[in-house]
């Protein structure tokens, strides 16, 4: 089988959404490869500003192991996002998980990589 490489082939592999569960850590293991020549990337729209004061209450409630205050956060900035940020969907996830709510987080690891607005997004 002969090796593919951009000479010889046109691709892009992106292997997102692969998540272990480990120690109560929600750890999101994404590898992106792209071999495709000339590839471009739409840069990804930015958060409002309340969004963004939003996410960071959220990430510093996952820092202080308050789980369902920062699940409230991110689902605020989601909303204030119209359900189009995925930031706030794997802030989201981390919280879930911490809850052990694996269906909600593995849903939210969806959603993000749905959500997302280019392959950037996507790996995180």
């Amino acid at each position: 089988m002969p090796i593919m490489s951009p000479k010889n082939a046109s691709f892009r592999v992106v292997v997102v959404g692969m998540l272990l569960a480990s120690g109560g850590t929600l750890t999101g293991r994404t590898q992106v490869v792209d071999c495709s020549q000339g590839a471009t990337e739409m840069a990804a729209p930015p958060l409002k500003a309340e969004t963004q004061e939003l996410v960071r209450e959220g990430e510093r409630a996952l820092t202080s192991k308050h789980f369902e205050d920062a699940a409230k956060y991110f689902k605020k900035a989601m909303k204030a996002e119209n359900e189009k940020c995925s930031r706030c969907y794997l802030g989201l996830a981390e919280a879930e998980n911490h809850m052990s709510d694996m269906k909600g987080a593995l849903s939210s690891c969806d959603r993000a990589v749905a959500v997302a607005a280019n392959d950037t997004e996507r790996a995180e």
